[in-house]
This record gives C-alpha cells, sequence and structure tokens, in this order.
C-alpha cells in the first residue's frame, strides 16, 4: 500500500524594493534590518512548533505539523515585521508562501516541485499566499482568513491570507511568546505554558507571564468569564506562582486529578497540569491552558 504523509511547508522572504541584491546597501550600517526581520522569522518558528529547514540569503523555508500551526506562524511574522522601522529611502516588504508537501513511501512516487512551488507563492509584497491544497486542511476558523486572490498568478490554485484580520476564534491563543536564546539556570524552575497551538517558557530568566482577556497578555483567553487581566504567574529561585487577580477565580487541576480553586490569592503550580481560567473543572479541559513544570 502507498501510504503518504504530508508536512506543511512555509516560505518567507524579505525583499527590499523589489530585490533582495544591492551592493550601495549596507546591512550592517543600516542596524541589520534585513537580519532582524530574519530572526523574528526564526523565532516565530520556534514558537509555533515548526522547524527551520533551509537557509538561503534573505529566505527561509520552515516545516510544520499541522496547516493550522502554518498558517498561524505566518500571520505572527506578518505582524511582527511590520512593527520594525524601514531604513530611510529603502522599502523592505516580507512576502509568505504556504503550500504542501507528500513524502511517499516509495522514492519513485514522487511529488511535483513541492519546495519549489511554495517559494513561488512567496510573490505578494506583505502578504500570505496559501495554495488551495493546504487551504483545504485548515480549520474552518482560520480557511475563513482566505479570500480568492483578484488576478491568479500561480500553476496551482492559490488563495490569499488576510494576516491583519483578527482571529475569528479566541482558541488559538492570540500572539505566541518568543522563546529566549537563554537556557534557564542550572538547578533552577521553569514551566512551559501552552494555549491552542501558542506556548511559551518561563524561567529565572523570563520569569513572568500574564493571562487574561485583553490582548496585551502573554496568553489571551477570549471568554466572558475571563477578567482582562486575570491571573499571573511568576518563577522564583524556589517556586513556580500563579497570583490570581480576577472576578471569577482560577481553577487549577494536576494530571494525579488534585483540583484548586483559587480566587484573589496565590497558589504553587508542581507537575503537570491545566489552568482553566475564569470557570470550574467538570472534566472539561478545552480551552485550559496546559502547564508542565520542571
Amino acid at each position: 500500500m502507498n501510504r503518504a504523509r504530508t508536512t506543511m511547508l512555509l516560505y518567507a522572504e524579505v525583499r527590499r524594493d523589489g530585490g533582495t541584491s544591492d551592493t550601495a546597501f549596507d546591512d550592517e550600517k543600516a542596524g541589520h534590518p534585513i537580519d532582524r526581520r530574519l530572526n523574528r522569522i526564526e523565532r516565530v518558528v520556534a514558537a509555533n512548533n515548526g522547524q527551520i529547514s533551509e537557509r538561503s540569503g534573505h529566505s527561509r523555508l520552515a516545516v510544520f505539523s499541522s496547516a493550522d500551526s502554518a498558517l498561524l506562524a505566518a500571520r505572527e511574522m506578518q505582524k511582527r515585521c511590520s512593527v520594525l522601522p524601514h531604513v530611510s529611502g529603502q522599502t523592505l516588504a516580507l512576502r509568505i508562501g504556504l503550500h504542501c508537501e507528500i513524502a511517499h513511501q516509495r522514492s519513485n512516487d514522487g511529488d511535483e516541485d513541492a519546495r519549489g512551488t511554495t517559494a513561488r507563492l512567496a510573490a505578494i509584497d506583505d502578504g500570505i499566499v496559501v495554495s488551495d491544497r493546504l487551504a483545504e486542511m485548515l480549520s474552518d476558523d482560520l480557511r475563513e482568513m482566505t479570500r480568492p486572490l483578484i488576478t491568479p498568478r500561480f500553476a496551482v490554485p492559490a488563495l490569499q491570507a488576510d494576516w491583519r484580520a483578527e482571529l475569528p476564534n479566541g482558541r488559538y491563543g492570540g500572539e505566541s511568546f518568543f522563546p529566549s536564546s537563554v537556557m534557564p539556570l542550572a538547578g533552577g524552575p521553569s514551566i512551559r505554558l501552552t494555549l491552542g497551538l501558542k506556548s511559551l517558557q518561563l524561567s529565572l530568566h523570563h520569569p513572568v507571564a500574564t493571562i487574561g482577556r485583553d490582548p496585551a497578555n502573554d496568553l489571551v483567553v477570549v471568554d466572558d468569564h475571563v477578567s482582562r487581566n486575570h491571573c499571573l504567574i511568576e518563577v522564583h529561585p524556589g517556586r513556580i506562582v500563579l497570583s490570581d487577580t480576577s472576578t471569577n477565580g482560577t481553577t487549577i487541576v494536576t494530571d494525579a486529578g488534585v483540583e484548586t480553586i483559587i480566587k484573589r490569592r496565590t497558589a504553587v503550580l508542581e507537575g503537570h497540569g491545566f489552568i482553566l481560567p475564569g470557570r470550574l473543572f467538570r472534566n472539561e479541559r478545552r480551552g485550559g491552558i496546559r502547564f508542565e513544570t520542571v
């Protein structure tokens, strides 16, 4: 039987004035604007559980396990890079293409040049182009962010994703945290928090995370029972503490089945489990924040 595994591909390229080469441009003197964008692209890939597959000049090719994570990463790349300053007299644009690659069991089964196709889809300044094949694998919520191209011009059927639109469902957890390049101190506590496809790592080097309905929080939970600034997690030298400042309280459920409800007080986080802002457990983990302490 011919089994195939599908990998989601994301190609991102930083382009300047319609091209990527100009001997008159000094990236170092300009403050490394291109490198800053490439660094943000790579950090977004890591934050969305992807991997960099190829690095070439001003472009990066990344792989993801799901269509949703690939599109969410592309959306976040555009958002993160759009707020960076431009160089006087220079225009920098980020182009992103999304496609999928089918890895067949037998080498002679072959697929079209999926990686080349992905790169060719990255053809719209500050835009995201999604192949029809990958779009079919998106959840209904994220598929709503795509629309037909006004002028189709690609070898494969493709759509354009509106990365400026608000996410249609709060379950995606807002923007993800950029993982720190610094490892936690030896012997110090750390905690990994995961909400939907978003994750962040806290340690003594990055000790604080905020959770709430306000988009400025590190983890955004969109629910009527969640306060704008609901709770705070802090890493201390000997413990990890959750402080609730909300109206409806927070439920903590460990994998061992221990359930703790706090309201305007603190609790120590240990082991693995779920944090449920604004609601009781009732054997329902969906929409909760997964925590894993070390």
